[in-house]
């Protein structure tokens, strides 16, 4: 897993690489979060 902070001119963000969707719970502040996949993501875990 890898974890790379972006800071912007407004705020921050965090955005995580190779984590398990089983942990998403870990790391969802509550509002603001996007998830960014293709269609392999589907063929590995769907």
């Amino acid at each position: 897993m890898e974890i790379i902070q972006v800071k912007g001119k407004i705020s921050e963000s965090t955005i995580i690489v190779g984590e398990s969707i089983s942990n998403l719970s870990k790391y969802i502040p509550g509002k603001g979060v996007y998830i960014i996949t293709d269609e392999n993501v589907d063929k590995l875990y769907g």
